[in-house]
């Protein structure tokens, strides 16, 4: 009892601290003759505790875990940029990194760009790979706390998701590299190309001299009143390895492929219209998003293993899907309270198909409670139900998110 307790209270100071009053602006401008620069940024802090903190521990957790844990998710400020219609940029860095691997500080985007037209806008820096639409939903819009299902304890390779492999397998997050995009036809079709080092987001340089592909389509569509959009992309990246003998450089390229379609619009559209004293149709309230994601693991071999291509071994195959639905319910006549959204996720990843065990579910129940736009409480409980013989393992999450 006293480790919910602990939970609750800590939600309950933080959402007063943090609660920002009805109406309040969420854009910072400054602007000159020569240049208009937005401010923004959020922090996100999190409480979570883990069915992996009883003693002894048991498989699939590897390692014991404090019961309740605190921390800041993230702390970024972003700088957006205009010098002209032609060029732009943005600018944002983090101050509480996800992985203890990288700087205190780091980058998340760092971009230039050069706008010909709408249909045609050059990018150059660190920005996100146009592969996961999971992964490409700004994280103060996810409608889970964490885009995978993350069991403190629990190895990421232990509790497979959608996003745990693309991030993996180095598709999604940032990367280094020159992209191309464009809307045409007044947004019906909208379109990414890029080349990338193909490593992991905070490495700065590539390990070989060959790079990482890839293209995305979407068309976006009026479904019945609600927002439709529907996507393809595809990856091609060299897995870099030294040849026998000489100890020469070499590589190997894998191809992914993913589909994806969101259905709706965010909570936060909804909460405006409740600010601004709008009517809110039922349809509006919906929105679920849905991926399937296949192709080649650059990191285990045909019978599950770690894979050796210096001895000619083939990539396995893998493959998951995801899907998040949830309804939003405006709430009128409270001074604090705008919405409420009840969500569910179920994920399923399978990282190597000839090897029936390695595979697992993950499920999360979870709600939303919005005090304005983007100002929220996040409850989220992630459960793993693995397909083998482990037992289950799972994850109380509580994240405030303050936005501005």
């Amino acid at each position: 009892m006293s480790k919910w307790l602990a939970v609750w209270s800590g939600l309950a100071v933080a959402a007063i601290a943090f609660t920002p009053a009805p109406g309040l602006a969420q854009d910072v401008e400054i602007t000159s003759k020569a240049l208009k620069i937005n401010i923004g940024g959020r922090v996100q802090m999190q409480g979570r505790r883990s069915s992996c903190s009883a003693f002894p521990v048991e498989l699939p957790c590897t390692e014991e875990v404090r019961n309740v844990n605190w921390f800041i998710r993230r702390a970024r400020i972003e700088f957006t940029v205009k010098f002209s219609d032609f060029i732009e940029g943005k600018f944002a860095p983090e101050f509480a990194p996800a992985s203890e691997e990288l700087d205190a500080t780091n980058l998340t985007d760092a971009y230039g760009q050069l706008n010909f037209s709408d249909a045609a806008r050059l990018r150059f820096g660190h920005f996100k790979r146009p592969f996961d639409g999971f992964q490409l939903t700004s994280s103060t819009q996810i409608l889970t706390i964490e885009r995978d299902v993350d069991v403190p304890g629990v190895p990421g390779i232990g509790s497979l998701s959608l996003d745990e492999l693309t991030e993996r397998f180095k598709l999604s997050n940032r990367n280094v590299g020159i992209g191309l995009n464009g809307k045409v036809a007044n947004g019906f079709f909208e379109y990414w190309v890029g080349v990338f080092n193909g490593n992991s987001g905070g490495d700065n340089e590539g390990d070989t001299d060959g790079k990482q592909f890839m293209a995305r389509a979407q068309v976006s569509v009026d479904a019945g009143g609600l927002p439709l959009e529907i996507a393809v992309a595809g990856a091609v990246t060299e897995q870099p390895f030294d040849r026998p003998v000489t100890g020469q450089l070499a590589g190997k390229d894998y191809s992914n492929f993913e589909l994806w379609t969101q259905l709706g619009d965010f909570p936060s559209a909804v909460v405006k219209k409740v600010e601004a004293n709008e009517s809110v149709g039922i349809g509006e309230q919906l929105i679920v998003q849905g991926e399937l994601f296949f192709g080649q693991n650059p990191l285990l071999n045909k019978a599950g293993l770690p894979i050796d291509l210096a001895a000619g071994e083939d990539f396995a195959d893998a493959w998951a899907f995801q899907v998040i639905g949830g309804w939003t319910f405006p709430i009128r006549g409270s001074g604090f309270f705008r919405a409420i959204q009840p969500i569910f996720r179920a994920t399923y990843a399978n990282a190597a198909t000839d090897v029936s065990f390695d595979s697992n579910w993950g499920l999360t129940p979870g709600v939303q409670i919005f005090f304005a736009q983007r100002q929220k409480l996040a409850l989220n409980w992630d459960f793993v139900v693995y397909e083998g013989d482990l037992r289950g393992v799972d994850s109380f999450k509580a994240q405030y998110q303050f936005y501005f």
